[in-house]
This record gives C-alpha cells, sequence and structure tokens, in this order.
C-alpha cells in the first residue's frame, strides 16, 4: 500500500488494547510537493506502508521491538506484497500458457518475455513464501 505522509518516520506504534500494539512500517520514501499560493509548497513524502499484525508487548517493549526490527519487518512485508502481487500475475497469465500448449503454439513466439516473467513471478512467489514463516 502507499501512503503520503508529512514526515519520513520509519514507523507508527498503535495501540490495540492493553499491552497489544501493532506497527505501520513505512520505507521507499519519494518527495511529493503539492503546489501553494506564489511559490510556497507543501512537501509530503510518498511511501509503502504496511501495518503488522498485533504484537503482544508492554509500551517500553513495543518501541524496543519496533526500533530494533522496522527494517527487516518493512523488507519481509514488501516480500510479501511484491509475492502476492507476482502470483496474482502467474495466475493471471496461466490461460496464455494453456493457450498455446492446446494450440500446439510456441510460447515464446506468441507472448515474448512471458516465461521469463513468469519465471521471475515465481521466484517472488517463493521468497513470500519462505518470509511468511518469519513475520
Amino acid at each position: 500500500m502507499h501512503s503520503l505522509r508529512a514526515a519520513m518516520t520509519p514507523y507508527d506504534i498503535c495501540k490495540a488494547g492493553t499491552n497489544r500494539y501493532q506497527f505501520w512500517v513505512h520505507g521507499d520514501f519519494h518527495e511529493v510537493t503539492s503546489g501553494g499560493p506564489e511559490g510556497e509548497h507543501d512537501v509530503q513524502y510518498e511511501c509503502r506502508s504496511f501495518l503488522s499484525d498485533v504484537y503482544s508487548l508492554s509500551e517500553q517493549e513495543a518501541i524496543a521491538w519496533i526500533e530494533a526490527n522496522h527494517e527487516m519487518l518493512y523488507t519481509k512485508m514488501c516480500a510479501i506484497e511484491d509475492g502476492e502481487l507476482a502470483q496474482k500475475s502467474l495466475d493471471e497469465s496461466d490461460y496464455k500458457v494453456i493457450k498455446c500448449m492446446e494450440g500446439g503454439l510456441d510460447i515464446e513466439a506468441e507472448y515474448p518475455g512471458l516465461i521469463a516473467q513468469r519465471n521471475e513471478w515465481r521466484e517472488q512467489v517463493n521468497v513470500m513464501r519462505n518470509m511468511r514463516d518469519y513475520i
């Protein structure tokens, strides 16, 4: 998910109950300016954002945990999102492969680059599956 933020903060901590917290994790910031009157601009940052699972931690533990694990959590959440998109692309391109196989057509001639793209998508899906075990 992409979001607009006023500052480049890497995370936000959200209380989800007594000694229960979850985190908005942000990264890959890009500055976005919006026009204002006569040369004044509002600066915001577009970024990838993810909402974590709920963790049973005290407030101090939550702060310490996200400070120590922000980068790892962000990397894993990106891999999962990318893998989910790759799986969707694989699913949506299956008909092209089936069409060629049933018609005796050369897949590469009909859809140049599709085989290589599907291999990349499979790799992203495999990374995603591995990452899900560690969040």
